[in-house]
């Protein structure tokens, strides 16, 4: 035995050393220098909108601290009630409707209160679930108590000792919903049938109930019923912290119960509760929002309701914000929703620049590559003319994104120019541009340049933007005037993901297919309304049966020999219009000729002039005013629509991995 482990010991020994015979290539080298630098600008990135929201927190904060009026509390353990309310309510099945909530941050509590469980549903969400209503102010802790750990987690115990993990959701100044996913029965109340309180005069049927997280149910009588402006009822009932969010039951003829209201706050010997019938209403309200659909097309919180980021979830959130997306509606964060209509959603097949870090995620097994059949000068050509470009709302020091589409580097007489489509600066009125907006172009893996915004033409969708500086990188515009005409039908719709999404090149193949609108027509009369195309209704649009997403609005349409060949935009359909190239090069000719240059001169420089041209003036400009007058009453503006992005459930999987400490039970 022992020779033999003599052996083992060398052959480890030998083994061992095996590393420093590996010698890492240049190219490798190259992808971890890379993976290295991109590992790191996330960790930063992650870290400056994790503070940039903790210092936003604590300005709401103390505004709502400050708006606040400060009276003593109680701690969120101590109790409340007498021995006869005790009595009562336990005889009452109404109390196995009753929880305590707590908020957790890691294994320390930080906050409690107790809720109630109400018969409403969440109907589009196919999972079993329970909402429980409970205070506001559970929802001012969760905000309050929030660290960069970002690890809040909330607690439900039943009566029988039960416990759930809920979900923070919508809430306003009185009360919020918390929804729990969970196989376990609990009693709901019925909020359908209020109670009318008798105005004004003693009243010794009502008790307020709240459920403390060591089990302890508690009750206290409640009398003289004072009905405010707004809507709340007061009554003299002395209850604890312990005890705000849980109901007001009112005993009527027989000992029956009813459920009339729910507990938002308290003062000394006053508690404050939300009739049962406004109860009812808001929760109808804010359950129809989402409830009939599992597409949230243009969803927005209603005046007065906010909506808490889901715990694990702030660093996305902002990040979101940063891209110009909305945030989704409550329980979307956790049940994997998607958000649709992304500018980062790819296309077609990748072509991955050199040095790219990252394992190459898609395989085209079956599928003819399309990026090996361009000649190697055409390739490069693609990938030094394609860029990514990005508009920019500047908001202080904040830069939250407009739109991002592709553009074409072409030639100017001494500076470059992008080619791209207008709706990287239109707003969603006809014949209307933001002017203020920021603009920069990309190049991977991080060449980035400023650029100003210099001719557009809204009814063919056309801008055009100078580049600021140069991309610190070899690129290679293309000379649009001069190239030739091209008879081939065969086609590549070539895109160029933001930065976001790596700057990856896109291309899709297909063929040149005729009229857009003529095709179009045709093909939506056998589509239900809802698989129909966006209405582009340019009729000097073709079609090509490339397959593009919004990332490629405004990039190149060619052939394989790198011929230009129009435009790319974007109808949500399994098709591609484009502009051709003989129409861009009329509104680019405008241009041109605009200080007596000609169109193969290229685009002239207008650095030292103010503001961008609309190239549409040239066309009326030298019409008598009479026939300017009867020509914008008849001419109809093209539509160039871009549908909004939205989120959607699709699948209902179960809850975010990254929400720390919630498991669905």
């Amino acid at each position: 035995m022992e020779p033999q482990a003599g052996a083992d010991e060398s052959i480890a020994k030998k083994d061992s050393n095996w590393w420093k015979k590996f010698t890492a290539t240049d190219a490798v080298l190259k992808k971890w220098r890379f993976e290295e630098i991109m590992r790191k600008e996330y960790e930063a990135e992650n870290k400056r909108f994790m503070d940039e929201y903790m210092d936003e927190n604590k300005k709401t904060q103390a505004e709502v601290t400050s708006d606040e009026i400060t009276e003593p509390r109680a701690e969120a353990s101590e109790t409340f009630g007498d021995t006869d309310s005790h009595a009562k309510i336990s005889a009452s099945h109404l109390r196995l409707g009753v929880v305590s909530i707590a908020l957790y941050n890691e294994k320390v509590m930080v906050y409690a209160c107790s809720g109630a469980a109400v018969r409403h549903w969440h109907d589009n969400i196919r999972d079993h679930h329970r909402i429980f209503v409970t205070t506001a102010r559970l929802a001012h802790k969760f905000n309050e108590n929030r660290t960069s750990d970002d690890n809040l987690r909330i607690e439900l115990r039943t009566q029988d000792n039960a416990t759930l993990h809920g979900f923070l959701g919508l809430y306003d100044e009185n009360i919020a919903m918390v929804t729990s996913f969970s196989l376990k029965c609990v009693y709901t109340m019925d909020t359908c049938n209020h109670v009318d309180l008798p105005k004004g005069t003693r009243n010794s049927k009502l008790f307020a109930i709240g459920y403390a997280t060591n089990g302890t149910l508690m009750g206290a009588k409640c009398s003289h019923p004072v009905f405010s402006a707004t809507g709340l009822v007061s009554v003299n009932c002395k209850i604890t912290e312990i005890g705000l969010g849980g109901p007001v039951i009112y005993f009527g003829r027989g000992g029956s119960g009813h459920i009339a209201g729910l507990i938002t706050g308290y003062c000394k010997e006053k508690t404050t509760f939300l009739p049962t019938k406004m109860l009812h209403e808001w929760l109808q309200r804010l359950l129809l929002l989402t409830s009939k659909t599992s597409h949230f097309h243009g969803y927005s919180l209603p005046d007065g309701v906010k909506t808490v980021i889901p715990s694990g979830c702030v660093v996305r959130s902002k990040i979101l914000q940063s891209l110009g997306y909305p945030l989704p509606p409550p329980l979307v964060f956790e049940l994997n929703g998607r958000l649709a209509g992304r500018f980062e959603e790819y296309f077609g097949q990748f072509h991955y620049w050199d040095g790219y870090p990252f394992d190459f995620p898609y395989r085209y097994e079956g599928e003819e590559l399309i990026w090996k059949q361009f000649g190697k000068d055409v390739l490069e050509k693609i990938s030094q003319s394609v860029v990514s470009i990005a508009s920019f709302h500047i908001h202080g020091k904040r830069k939250i994104r407009y739109f991002a589409c592709t553009g074409l580097l072409i030639k100017g007489p001494d500076c470059t120019f992008v080619l791209t489509s207008a709706s990287l600066v239109r707003t969603g009125d006809d014949g209307q541009i933001y002017g203020n907006l920021s603009i920069e172009v990309f190049l991977p893996p991080d060449h980035r340049a400023e650029g100003t915004l210099e001719f557009y033409h809204l009814n063919y969708n056309i801008a055009i933007v100078r580049l600021q500086y140069d991309l610190s990188t070899p690129i290679s515009p293309v000379d649009i005037f001069s190239g030739r005409e091209s008879r081939n039908t065969q086609v590549v719709a070539i895109g160029r993901a933001p930065k976001g999404a790596h700057g990856l090149l896109m291309a899709s193949m297909g063929e040149v297919k005729g009229k857009y609108n003529a095709v179009t027509q045709r093909k939506n009369k056998h589509l239900a309304a809802r698989q129909q195309s966006l209405d582009l209704d340019c009729e000097d649009l073709l079609l090509s049966t490339c397959q593009i997403k919004k990332a490629g609005i405004g990039g190149p349409l060619i052939c394989l020999d790198g011929c230009f060949v129009g435009m790319n935009f974007y109808d949500e359909s399994q098709t591609t219009p484009f502009l051709p190239r003989t129409e861009i090069l009329k509104v680019l000719s405008k241009a041109a000729n605009l200080i007596g240059r000609s169109s193969t001169s290229g685009l002239v420089d207008r650095a030292h002039t103010e503001g961008p041209f609309d190239l549409e003036c040239l066309e009326t400009s030298k019409m008598p005013s009479r026939m300017t007058r009867n020509m914008t009453r008849k001419r109809k503006r093209n539509q160039w629509p871009v549908s909004k992005p939205y989120w959607c459930l699709v699948g209902q999987v179960g809850v975010l991995d990254q929400l720390r400490g919630k498991v669905l039970m």
